[in-house]
């Protein structure tokens, strides 16, 4: 009787170490499980990244060439000769200083050519110089410039009254002729306008609209000299157009199509939410849009979320 009540008491512990370990291997697998789906969140809200819609334009860049008017003096060879550059291409010489020497092909005699006003120096003559001036594009008919033809630049042995060097007064602003790049695009005289020229931004006046070809022509004044248009006749700029007026831009790369609609995925108390959006502009990696509110948190990586999602993430 003894002996069968040990048993008994032994079987029960067994029983209560096993359901014990039952109980507690349970709380370890679900803490595992819960850590697993945590980290698992964590991992997924450091690979989302959320940035804020904003209101404003989109500026659209609306590439065309221009024709360059500088002032400019040209200083021609007094003889047949061969030239010697003193002077570097866009090195600013004083009045009177020496540009370049030129030795004459009948005498030997060496002739020094001497800058008659200060300028940026340039080899490059074309012959367009007394042509394409500030005053001659703000006074003629833009029609008369369309079709101008640069003559290539002196070599080393220049002839008689040939131009050898131009001095350009890189203290006065550069003037830029071009077509106006978009149709129906509406500009007047007097009207500021955005120029991307290389990586600078540049805030440039409108001083003319004429015909230049189907499309109207407009002149603008920069703000100051442009240094790449030294010894150049032409340029390749932007027009940074803002279109439209107004709207909510956001990254490109956040933009998804479902069911053949448009939208976003934006956060809203942390829960994934889609957003269908109407595109007013678009360029590269900006999106101008509306049917979005101003500082809505909007996903750009949505390849790593879907609707309904609840997400805790910093942004």
């Amino acid at each position: 009787m003894i002996e069968e009540k040990k048993r008994r008491g032994k079987v029960s512990r067994m029983v209560r170490r096993f359901s014990f370990r039952i109980v507690l291997l349970g709380i370890i697998v679900l803490a595992l499980g819960t850590g697993l789906v945590w980290t698992k969140n964590q991992i997924l809200a450091g690979q989302v990244r959320v940035v804020t819609a904003q209101e404003g334009s989109l500026e659209v860049p609306l590439e065309t060439e221009a024709l360059i008017a500088n002032t400019e003096t040209v200083v021609t060879a007094g003889s047949t000769g061969k030239v010697e550059k003193l002077a570097l291409e866009g090195e600013r010489i004083r009045k009177g200083g020496v540009v370049c020497r030129v030795s004459s092909q009948t005498s030997g005699l060496k002739f020094d050519l001497n800058a008659p006003i200060s300028g940026a120096v340039s080899y490059n003559v074309d012959g367009l110089e007394g042509i394409l001036t500030p005053k001659n594009v703000t006074e003629w008919d833009l029609a008369k410039f369309k079709e101008l033809k640069p003559s290539p630049p002196p070599g080393e042995l220049v002839q008689g009254g040939q131009g050898v060097f131009k001095l350009v007064d890189n203290l006065l602003p550069t003037y830029l002729i071009f077509q106006v790049p978009k149709k129906g695009l509406v500009i007047s005289a007097g009207d500021k306008v955005n120029l991307g020229i290389g990586e600078q931004r540049l805030s440039a006046k409108a001083v003319k609209i004429s015909k230049l070809g189907p499309e109207d022509g407009v002149v603008v004044a920069l703000p100051s000299f442009l240094t790449q248009a030294l010894g150049k006749r032409t340029i390749k700029i932007s027009w940074l157009d803002k279109s439209p007026d107004k709207g909510i831009w956001v990254p490109t790369a956040s933009l998804q199509e479902r069911q053949g609609s448009k939208g976003v995925f934006v956060l809203k108390d942390g829960v994934v939410t889609w957003q269908t959006v109407e595109i007013l502009a678009q360029f590269q990696d900006k999106t101008c849009l509306k049917g979005l509110a101003n500082g809505a948190a909007v996903i750009i990586t949505p390849a790593y979320v879907k609707e309904g999602q609840v997400l805790n993430t910093k942004y």
